[in-house]
């Protein structure tokens, strides 16, 4: 598909704020390199590029109601305050958060959206709880046919999980929708004590542990 251009001017068009989206754009600032290959955008833009990593960890591209065909790249000069942690470094915009594709004193992300863009250390585990409150759990267990977890990662979400019975691994169905992890009682699970460990890990390489026991 070949995007549509539509024509902003020579003025415009002679200075690196105008991106011509038939053509590779690269655009660099003391902290940062964001590129977009050609046909990244449907429409010529004149964007705004505001840097201030070096200050306040931010970095902002505007127009922000901008659509993207496919993503582009943007390298970040990793602040010296996060060296020691940049595969813990994402990028977040409004409530999407992007985890690094190559880390070092650069970082690299996928640039999917312009807008007001801020590096985050995520260093979190994903926090776990059962769902239900676990004085009524046990007094439900011994007729339930399932139990249920919550399983949040506030930043870069979760990656994998895997959970135990009685240090046995069991099939569980994880919804990112509603960050719920369910177990499914079968004719395997033990009738008396339930030893129950969950391990979750995020997309940044962060883990948790949950262990609980039950008696049905």
């Amino acid at each position: 598909l070949r995007c549509s251009q539509f024509r902003i001017g020579e003025v415009y068009a002679k200075t690196k704020m105008y991106v011509n989206c038939l053509e590779n754009y690269n655009y660099q600032t003391k902290s940062c390199e964001f590129n977009l290959p050609p046909k990244t955008l449907y429409n010529d833009v004149i964007i705004k590029v505001t840097d201030e990593l070096a200050v306040f960890n931010s970095f902002a591209i505007t127009p922000e109601n901008i659509n993207f065909r496919w993503p582009g790249t943007i390298k970040i000069k990793v602040p010296e305050k996060f060296r020691s942690l940049t595969d813990k470094l994402v990028l977040a915009r409004n409530n999407s958060v992007t985890v690094p594709i190559k880390t070092g004193p650069v970082n690299e992300y996928a640039l999917k959206s312009f807008g007001n863009m801020r590096l985050l250390l995520d260093t979190v585990g994903p926090k776990i709880k059962t769902q239900l409150p676990l004085k009524k759990l046990r007094s439900k267990i011994k007729k339930a046919n399932h139990i249920s977890f919550v399983m949040i990662d506030l930043l870069s979400g979760i990656d994998k999980y895997n959970l135990f019975i009685n240090d046995k691994w069991v099939l569980a169905e994880y919804d990112g929708k509603t960050d719920l992890l369910t177990y499914w009682f079968d004719a395997e699970t033990p009738l008396e004590e339930i030893r129950i460990e969950l391990k979750a890990s995020d997309k940044v390489g962060n883990n948790s542990i949950y262990k609980l026991k039950l008696k049905r």
